[in-house]
């Protein structure tokens, strides 16, 4: 099996020190498959370097219709590689050029968005960076089907034996993304359980319904306060209330409690009855669009502009030794 690394397609959470690179990998002299390659410095000190870590989570959640496939992880030469199918654009992308969602679109895509964190937390794990930037379209856009990357910040919420939850601490740094992470995470910096991988995803909701999140160019200190604010009938404020009630069911939730995922899921459904059970985007839909930037997002007064909504912070070190070291078969 041979891989060759071809054209840089975009960079990781460190930037230039992790790339991702469209690759092809020959198994056979007349064949080939192009992938999606993950490259990344590591160091020996490193007993569990971020890649083979996202590569371990990966393979415990093979199966899944909005899970990436991952056929291989190695080191050489003071890098990491992480081989996995490729796939299309980001939803954060995909919304900057087309304007906006049809609301069954929207509906769709929520659902896939649901599902994939429900079949992640039933294998005790919470993602921990939920965002737009991190659900993929499939490379064929005729499956309609999305799938959710980036398991670097993982963590074991559980244990897969007992299931046992693991308890409530206070970590030193942030995990995630700071426009994305929720309340307990970016005020209390509280370890992540499955209720701050929903609210993720309910700000992740927000920004795809109305086009920018309220504290969109906050300064970092800022954001939490805006955050506090603004309640979920606020924020959704003119679109069905199902929108809204979701955002403040996720931040009512306990720190080991689990999410209703399938009574939301029929929930969002109701409001597209078009889909006829079937949550799947349909590139071909060219029904109204949601406004593209809600004017009640701009009533609270901002500082001066910085970049900080795609901002990844850094998590304490990932302690996830009972990941096995297992190459999938290519």
């Amino acid at each position: 099996m041979r891989l060759e690394l071809e054209d840089i397609i975009g960079f990781g959470g460190y930037g230039e020190s992790s790339k991702v690179y469209i690759g092809c990998v020959t198994s056979h002299p007349t064949t080939s498959t192009v992938v999606a390659v993950k490259r990344s410095r590591w160091a020996w000190k490193i007993t569990n370097p971020m890649l083979r870590h996202e590569a371990c989570a990966l393979l415990m959640l093979r199966g899944h219709p909005n899970i990436p496939v991952v056929y291989a992880w190695d080191r050489s030469q003071g890098f990491e590689y992480l081989v996995m199918e490729r796939l299309g654009r980001d939803l954060a992308s995909s919304l900057a050029s087309t304007g906006g969602l049809t609301m069954p679109n929207l509906v769709a895509l929520t659902c896939q968005m649901l599902d994939a964190i429900q079949h992640v937390h039933a294998h005790h794990i919470v993602h921990c960076d939920i965002k737009p930037h991190n659900f993929l379209f499939d490379l064929n856009p005729a499956s309609g089907l999305i799938k959710l990357i980036d398991f670097g910040f993982a963590r074991v919420y559980r244990d897969s034996s007992t299931l046992e939850h693991v308890g409530e601490s206070t970590m030193r740094h942030l995990i995630g993304t700071k426009a994305y992470a929720s309340l307990n995470v970016h005020l209390h910096h509280h370890n992540p359980s499955r209720r701050d991988d929903l609210e993720s995803l309910a700000y992740t909701v927000v920004k795809l319904l109305c086009g920018a999140l309220p504290w969109r160019d906050l300064r970092s200190a800022d954001t939490c306060a805006a955050k506090q604010k603004w309640f979920g009938s606020a924020l959704c404020a003119g679109y069905p209330p199902v929108f809204g009630q979701f955002v403040d069911y996720v931040r009512a939730l306990g720190f080991r409690e689990a999410p209703g995922y399938n009574g939301w899921i029929r929930r969002f459904m109701a409001v597209a009855p078009q889909l006829r059970g079937h949550p799947l985007y349909d590139a071909s839909d060219h029904g109204p669009r949601q406004q593209t930037v809600r004017s009640h997002l701009d009533t609270i007064e901002k500082p001066p502009r910085s970049d900080l909504e795609g901002e990844t912070m850094l998590s304490d070190p990932l302690y996830a030794e009972w990941f096995p070291r297992l190459i999938a078969p290519m």
